[in-house]
């Protein structure tokens, strides 16, 4: 993505800031030549990623602070419009989620829940960027974006144990604390992760 000689960073949707670590380390690479400090504006639309972010961030943004300055807040229309300038030679890179089928969690977590009569508590509608990148990529284009790299995200847990799954699923999504329904769980979560 030639983050070590961009010069300015938008960030849009950057969830715990997992991957805001990787973009910094690799502007900050090069930054120490640079008269001007860069820039990185970290982004989200919940509040909780925000914090998360800043939390995940705060010791890499001020170990690099005289070379890359770094912003992270909550993202709305104006600050992203106003944030979106790319140059002419700049380039967009997204990430996106790819196919239902390259994501094991949200297909067991899924069916799981299907099994216990609950919501499966994910949106689908996550997926349909990534079900035809070729019009992904038009679409960025006609909105003037000359340079677009895409990496279809994919979200696939080891699935050596079902019961490992099963103990990932009852922490991740099991809101309950009746014993009863935590080991109904357990058991359709060590069963299904089993059969994948």
């Amino acid at each position: 993505m030639q983050l070590s000689e961009a010069r300015s960073v938008l960030e849009v949707g950057a969830g715990p800031g997992i991957g805001s670590l990787d973009i910094l380390k690799h502007m900050a690479t090069e930054a120490s030549a640079c008269k001007k400090p860069k820039k990185l504006v970290v982004t989200d639309l919940s509040p909780v990623m925000v914090r998360m972010a800043r939390e995940m961030l705060a010791d890499a943004a001020n170990a690099v602070r005289d070379t890359v300055d770094v912003q992270i807040a909550e993202a709305n229309g104006e600050a992203v419009v106003c944030e979106r300038v790319l140059t002419t030679d700049g380039l967009a890179g997204f990430t996106i989620w790819g196919k239902p089928q390259h994501f094991s969690k949200h297909s067991l977590s899924t069916a799981v829940s299907h099994e216990l009569g609950l919501e499966h508590g994910w949106d689908t509608r996550s997926f349909e960027l990534g079900r035809d990148l070729s019009a992904f990529r038009t679409r960025f284009a006609s909105a003037g974006f000359s340079q677009v790299r895409i990496w279809p995200f994919m979200c696939v847990l080891e699935l050596w144990s079902g019961e490992a799954f099963a103990a990932f699923y009852c922490q991740q999504s099991v809101v309950s604390d009746a014993p009863d329904l935590r080991a109904r769980a357990f058991a359709i979560a060590t069963k299904l992760a089993d059969e994948y």
